[in-house]
């Protein structure tokens, strides 16, 4: 595990130094441009104090210097692919170091006896050449410090050896101008590799996080073709379970036959309800829900709603009162059959979740010109804020597994589904011994009942 994690430190330190590389060389062609122009400038100022044959020898070895390093930035600039930026960094470091020296010698070749405000000039020169080093050099940890030790060092000692009336002050400043230049460098390196190693934890963590992503994505695509293909598997024995239940229950004259027969067809029409709910659940996940969307009666869907739902609700001794088609007739668009499913979806829980004796009212709301609210409201058991949080969540049946009632706990997730891709949407409110209310909107049509 050592050896993994020093591989991948390694790695990383590597593209940190590759992307160190790259910074100095896209800073270099303002440097070079910076060092032609401080070059010509500080050989003019001094024209008229130091020997000509001397500045023009320099000035050619510094062109040429100049042209070298321009020939670096260029094959840098049109290398396709770089393997390995050690030696490119190694070429800067050398050129930064040869630059130095030029400066450096300028500082001894350039530094007139006795004429005190050209010597100021050559020093504020000089200090503004290492202050442009210190900004385009310190992406890396040497260049600065190379160039710096090269061109104030030579500096220093001629200062020394004029010994005029300003040497003390001029040395001083400079002492504390190689200070100040030196930490600047030191702390422009470490913002840098700072800001890099994170930049690159941040892309590696992105990476990592996209690649775990998709492979939770390729498992949950597996899952869902699995269920849907078990679901499909299990129709055709448990059709034949049914069946046989429903000949075993016609043709038996014990009453212990019967009762079990229709123990077998009971428990047998809640699993295929079940297989036909994940069936639905996982048509929705893989993106392969269909929809028929249309314009319809309303009260023609609640009207054949409450035939199917009501022999269930007289058997649990639970009263329906529909507000809906007694009042007036709505058309509106959506898919026909799953506002069915639905609407009976929802009795079926309210009269599950009811008290004895308990009421269902059915009652509609227009929002808007387009929108229509449908409400059931029950007087039920009621929920928590923490069971209504959890309401839509796949196979969270609130508290329902302890009890005795039956329930797959994933229709209302599979609503919620189904009305959001017909451009609706589900909600509830409840409270605890009151009773819940629970809402879904649907899209009015442009048609008038």
């Amino acid at each position: 595990m050592s050896m993994n994690h020093n591989t991948k430190y390694s790695a990383i330190e590597e593209k940190v130094y590759a992307e160190q590389v790259r910074l100095l060389y896209r800073a270099l062609p303002a440097s070079i441009a910076a060092n032609l122009i401080a070059s010509l400038l500080i050989v003019y100022i001094q024209w008229n104090a130091i020997a000509h044959d001397s500045l023009v020898i320099w000035l050619c070895v510094f062109v040429v210097f100049i042209l070298l390093r321009s020939v670096l930035c260029i094959k840098y600039t049109r290398t396709a692919e770089i393997g390995d930026y050690r030696p490119w960094g190694t070429a800067f470091n050398i050129g930064a170091g040869m630059a130095g020296l030029l400066w450096g010698a300028a500082g001894i070749l350039m530094f007139p006896a006795g004429n005190e405000l050209h010597q100021m000039t050559l020093i504020f020169c000089l200090l503004a050449m290492s202050t442009g080093a210190v900004s385009s050099h310190s992406f890396l940890k040497t260049p600065p410090y190379i160039f710096l030790v090269f061109t104030l060092t030579p500096l220093f000692f001629r200062i020394m050896y004029e010994a005029n009336r300003f040497a003390f002050f001029f040395e001083a400043a400079l002492v504390l101008s190689v200070v100040f230049f030196l930490s600047s460098a030191k702390r422009n390196y470490e913002s840098t590799a700072s800001n890099i190693r994170l930049r690159l934890d941040a892309a590696e963590k992105e990476k990592e996080i996209k690649k775990n992503q998709k492979i939770a994505e390729q498992a949950n695509h597996a899952k869902d073709e699995f269920l849907s293909l078990m679901s499909h598997e299990l129709r055709t024995p448990l059709n034949a379970i049914l069946g046989f239940s429903q000949l075993l229950k016609a043709d038996a004259k014990d009453k212990i036959i019967k009762d079990n027969a229709q123990e077998i067809s009971n428990a047998g029409n809640h699993l295929l309800e079940l297989i036909n709910e994940i069936l639905d659940l996982s048509s929705i996940t893989i993106e392969r829900l269909s929809l028929n969307m249309d314009n319809f009666s309303l009260n023609r869907v609640i009207s054949r709603c409450l035939s199917i739902i009501r022999p269930l609700a007289i058997e649990n001794n639970i009263t329906i009162t529909d507000e809906i088609t007694e009042n007036s007739d709505y058309i509106v668009y959506a898919d026909q059959t799953r506002i069915k499913q639905i609407v009976l979806n929802l009795l079926s829980n309210a009269i599950k979740y009811n008290k004895a004796k308990g009421n269902i009212l059915l009652r509609c709301e227009v929002i808007n010109s387009k929108r229509l609210r449908i409400f059931v409201i029950d007087t039920g058991i009621g929920m928590t804020e923490e069971q209504q949080a959890n309401l839509f969540i796949p196979f969270e049946r609130l508290g329902a597994e302890s009890t005795t009632i039956i329930a797959a706990g994933i229709g209302l997730n599979i609503m919620r589904k189904v009305l959001e891709e017909m451009g609706g949407d589900i909600g509830v409110e409840s409270k605890i011994g009151k009773g819940s209310t629970i809402w879904f909107d649907i899209n009015q049509s442009n048609i008038k009942a």
